[in-house]
């Protein structure tokens, strides 16, 4: 421990003020981090939600997009890793409350335990003080009363002792401050880059995945699919599919105050990518089921058709125009079994 000579040739008073001083200068230091590291992790926390919205909107957007597969694929994985980025801001939040916000908010409790031994000390120094001036005046007035003296004498000592002791208290409290504050300086600041540089790492490689996903969409093939969707056979799914998106919505005017409001966000890539999967593989079981029974249902109608040709000279037209609005029917509740979030890869809309 420093040895701070408090009882040297320095006026006590003078000691006590640049004390009194260096606790003002940590306590407004300390003070000034902690406000500035709480607007850091608010400001965090707002730029956190603000992503999360996003995340939501492009999911959204991917969950009604019916045509263009690739764009459809790229945007979810892209968005669960948009959101792992957030996760990740979401620790280094926590950890910046926990491990530099709440130590700075206790120093208030440290200066307040220091300023006490300040305040204890100089009443101590003030009781020597009179004591010594008692016997001081004694010595001067009553210069033969020795009773009187030595009592005096006795008590000035004691007082002198106290204030030695409480010198000593003083010296250690400040001390221990000081050495407090010297690791705490360095320790909290190394604390907040260290955070910085993990979140940022792990940030930069979720975005550089997420940046990859974008560049694998096939724009070249959404549009070739796009082109192919709008044939005679495909537009009335189309339509169906659209009508009930848009009805499904239930925006109003004043709904968009709403506009981010979020569900559930996938908290980390592993677990979308593992969802993504499943749906992946409903979907293409789905869609083959769909197919089979397009193409057994046409394979029937091309063979009623021969089987009139053959038999009768006038075909039963509208029985063939009621199973052609009836496979309609099937395409629909089929696609309606889909969803619209089980769209997948191009040949699932061929």
């Amino acid at each position: 421990m420093a040895n701070i000579n408090l009882s040297g040739t320095i006026h006590h008073e003078l000691q006590s003020k640049v004390i009194t001083d260096r606790i003002n200068l940590l306590e407004t230091c300390m003070g000034n981090l902690c406000e500035n590291f709480g607007k850091i992790a608010r400001k965090n926390a707002r730029l956190r939600d603000t992503s999360d919205h996003l995340v939501t909107v492009i999911n959204e957007y991917s969950g009604k997009e019916q045509i263009n597969s690739s764009s459809k694929k790229g945007l979810v994985n892209y968005s669960s890793y948009m959101s792992a980025v957030e996760d990740y801001r979401n620790a280094m939040i926590d950890r910046v409350e926990k491990k530099i916000i709440q130590p700075l908010s206790k120093y208030q409790e440290y200066l307040k335990s220091t300023r006490k031994a300040i305040k204890s000390t100089i009443q101590v120094r003030d009781a020597e003080k009179k004591k010594q001036q008692k016997l001081s005046q004694l010595m001067q007035n009553q210069p033969n009363d020795g009773r009187n003296i030595a009592q005096a004498e006795a008590n000035a000592e004691s007082a002198s002792n106290k204030v030695a002791t409480q010198d000593k208290i003083l010296a250690e409290e400040i001390d221990k401050l000081e050495q407090k504050k010297l690791n705490d300086m360095k320790n909290i600041l190394k604390e907040f880059t260290h955070v910085q540089i993990i979140f940022h790492a792990k940030a930069l490689e979720m975005l550089t995945t997420a940046y990859k996903h974008l560049v694998d969409i096939d724009t070249e093939s959404d549009l070739e699919e796009f082109r192919n969707t709008f044939t005679q056979s495909n537009l009335r799914n189309l339509q169906f599919n659209s009508n009930k998106s848009l009805n499904g919505s239930g925006r109003t005017k004043n709904s968009y105050d709403d506009l981010f409001s979020g569900g559930s966000l996938p908290s980390t890539p592993g677990r979308s990518r593992n969802n993504l999967n499943r749906s992946l593989e409903q979907a293409r079981s789905k869609s083959n089921d769909v197919k089979q029974r397009n193409t057994a249902s046409t394979s029937n109608i091309n063979q009623q058709q021969k089987n009139s040709k053959n038999y009768s000279s006038a075909p039963n037209l509208n029985e063939n125009k009621k199973r052609n609005s009836s496979n309609y029917e099937d395409d629909d509740e089929d696609d309606d079994d889909v969803g619209v979030e089980d769209v997948t890869d191009d040949s699932d809309h061929e």
